[in-house]
């Protein structure tokens, strides 16, 4: 029967070389044996020794007879040889990638080798080494008569591993029929690890508008956001090309979208659509009820920042209109000032000065609403001053289009000092930055009870009014342990060439030097006492997460739940193929026989025990993104963070160092570090302070004097 169906294969597939008769053979232990048998025809020993043979036969030995016949989109063998499969038999999984013959006949787009194994019953929801199932492949590949086929056999909107299911995959093809299938088929509309839906999916590129309709018709949340960055469908269309992203918002409005909604920075959708000038898309926000009375986290209003784009482009009309607009819907928009007191006329004048142009459309349509060219802003500048500012005809021009304003008179320019000088120490507005000065003063005084200090933010812990503490580590809590930090002077960066090892190509060129340089400084190292308090919340029941920004592993050494920690730059103490992920995660080498130095015996790097290629530590690279967990995690966990501690870091490497601008306003913050950094530069100077706390000192320090306030004993966690 082998012989014969050998000689008869090229007949049903006229694509396939010569060679390729080999190739299945060896799926067979009996077939195998006959062409060993034969090896010693000329022809055949040839054939053996080709390389793209062996290929192919290192292929089938990781698979079987049903996967080659699947992948080449071979019906008719893959009908005769499934005759007497079923089951488990059907769904064997190919060695390494753990794709079943489903997932190859997909693959291969062949509509008929689908229909011959979802005849013989093959699993129609298997799963390969990443979750994904042959649904999801076809609709990402887009072939409708397969994605028929496999809803008729009933597959499901199965998500792989990160959550994304077949409608997130036709969401992001803009494919509307397939779409339109999945949802006839009843497709839940959930959310993946980093809450996306396949609305925000859709929402995210204009080059998938034809989606949108048919998601919301199907009753998709329009109010959903993003986890981490809080982007709404609103805002994710406020960037679309002007007028399609004008008829998306009305569409997204007309199913009661919130409009309110903000992002991380405290952004509206009128704030993006302002923001990056997007004219038609403020017009339609407008009409369709959007406020222009929210402020973001720097107190812009949406006005002032359309103003800037007024400043960039003076003789854009539609940035009038749009302009216009939000005057229309809130008359009151001309007069509000931000956090520095800046108005919208201070706004336009300042960028137009900066740009040296004169924006003479938007200065009428600001003074037609009444805006008063006499108010000083944080600096004590009008918006003369800022006219001024901008120098030569732009200046003149401004100036004289300033005087026609009907709210000031006559003496108020004639004793207009052009050549003031201005205030830079922003003093109003780093006591209003976040917009703290909106909180009632009766609730800042109860975040710390007037006790600024260490000791106040123990009376929290001990008293559980923290309860869901966050703490954001860096590389100085682990400085007492022997690890140097980065950027000192002392640091791993003072060194280029250590500095390269840690980079993906730094580590490909040599990767038996990185593994030296980790096991020196990682091996054998012990938690700090600031790693001892860590685990000791914990155990309090009252840490919600740690965020460390370091791969040495400690904290997990000291105790801390494995579930409790996010390792945002991966963890030294693991090792991954460097060719392919899917392959099993390894343990790290400990130590570095140093007898092997003084002998000269040859040391190889660890290599991955699938397929040989070099393992490389579970860790970010520079250049890499940072692990999903940070982005599933993070935008939960700030949420309700009650206490926010941050502990030897430089609040200098991003998106990390975002984390504490994301707390809540009525949240305290914690810095213990040897110098101030990031906001506590500027909020511990303020006399409005009432929620930033600096312990100066080295992270040990700050933990033991923490942990004596709490009446915790270290020595019982070390």
């Amino acid at each position: 029967f082998g012989v014969v169906l050998c000689c008869t294969l090229p007949l049903y597939a006229n694509t396939m070389e010569w060679t390729g008769m080999v190739r299945w053979t060896v799926a067979d232990p009996w077939l195998r044996a006959v062409l060993t048998a034969l090896a010693s025809v000329p022809i055949l020993r040839y054939l053996w020794k080709h390389p793209k043979v062996r290929e192919e036969l290192e292929w089938l030995r990781r698979g079987s007879l049903l996967h080659w016949f699947a992948l080449h989109g071979l019906a008719l063998p893959l009908r005769v040889a499934t005759t007497s499969c079923r089951g488990s038999a059907l769904d064997a999984r190919l060695t390494g990638q753990h794709c079943a013959p489903l997932h190859c006949a997909v693959t291969a787009g062949s509509a008929r080798s689908v229909s011959v194994l979802l005849h013989r019953d093959a699993d129609v929801d298997v799963e390969d080494a990443r979750g994904h199932t042959p649904l999801a492949m076809a609709v990402a590949q887009g072939h409708e008569p397969i994605v028929r086929s496999l809803l008729a056999a009933h597959a499901t909107n199965k998500g792989d591993a990160k959550g994304v299911t077949p409608l997130h995959l036709v969401a992001m093809r803009g494919d509307a029929l397939l779409t339109t299938l999945l949802l006839e088929a009843k497709a839940e509309q959930r959310a993946d690890a980093k809450g996306w839906t396949p609305l925000l999916v859709g929402c995210s590129d204009e080059s998938r508008r034809d989606v949108v309709p048919l998601l919301l018709s199907a009753r998709a949340d329009p109010c959903v956001s993003t986890y981490g960055k809080c982007e709404s469908p609103l805002m994710l269309v406020s960037l679309w090309r002007d007028d399609l992203g004008a008829q998306a918002a009305t569409s997204l409005l007309s199913w009661q979208a919130d409009p309110t909604s903000v992002d991380r920075f405290g952004q509206t959708a009128l704030h993006v659509a302002c923001r990056n000038g997007k004219c038609s898309v403020v017009v339609a926000l407008c009409t369709g009820g959007a406020p222009p009375s929210p402020q973001d986290n720097d107190g812009s209003y949406p006005l002032q920042a359309l103003c800037q784009c007024m400043a960039a482009q003076p003789d854009d009309p539609g940035l009038v209109d749009a302009a216009a607009a939000i005057l229309r819907a809130d008359s009151m928009a001309v007069s509000r000032l931000d956090f520095g007191d800046l108005s919208p006329l201070h706004t336009l004048c300042l960028f137009a000065g900066l740009e040296k142009t004169s924006p003479v459309l938007g200065l009428t349509v600001l003074l037609r609403a009444h805006a008063d060219p006499s108010t000083e802003e944080d600096g004590g500048w009008t918006p003369a001053h800022f006219a001024a500012s901008a120098g030569g005809e732009a200046a003149t021009a401004m100036l004289a289009t300033l005087r026609t304003a009907a709210c000031v008179g006559a003496d108020f320019w004639a004793s207009l000092d052009l050549q003031k000088k201005r205030d830079m120490s922003n003093r109003r507005y780093l006591a209003r930055r976040g917009g703290q000065h909106l909180i009632p003063e009766t609730e800042r005084h109860a975040v710390l009870r007037g006790d600024v200090s260490l000791s106040g933010v123990a009376r929290r812990i001990t008293t559980r009014r923290s309860q869901r503490v966050v703490v954001l580590v860096g590389a100085g809590a682990s400085t007492a342990a022997g690890i140097p930090d980065f950027r000192s002077d002392m640091g791993l960066w003072s060194q280029e060439a250590t500095r390269d090892l840690f980079s993906p190509h730094g580590f490909m060129a040599d990767p038996k030097a990185f593994w030296r340089k980790a096991t020196d400084l990682f091996s054998g190292r012990r938690p700090t006492r600031l790693h001892s308090l860590l685990a000791r919340l914990a155990v309090a029941g009252v840490l919600q997460r740690v965020y460390t920004q370091n791969i040495d592993g400690l904290e997990r050494l000291a105790g801390v739940p494995a579930k409790l920690i996010v390792e945002c730059h991966g963890s030294a103490s693991r090792a991954l193929c460097s060719a392919d992920r899917a392959h099993p995660v390894t343990t790290a080498p400990s130590s570095f026989p140093d007898e092997m130095y003084e002998q000269g015996e040859a040391w190889q790097a660890p290599a991955c025990s699938t397929c040989g290629a070099p393992l490389r530590p579970d860790i970010v690279f520079f250049g890499e993104p940072l692990p999903e967990t940070f982005t599933l995690l993070s935008g939960k966990d700030l949420k309700v963070c009650d206490l926010l501690i941050v502990v030897g870091t430089a609040l200098s490497v991003y998106p990390v160092a975002g984390l504490v601008q994301q707390v809540a306003m009525l949240t305290p913050r914690l810095l213990i570090n040897s110098e101030a950094v990031g906001v506590w530069r500027e909020s511990i100077k303020s006399d409005v302070n009432y929620r930033d706390v600096f312990y100066q000192g080295t992270c040990d320090k700050g933990a033991e004097h923490l942990a004596q306030l709490l009446e915790w004993d270290l020595e019982e966690v070390v």
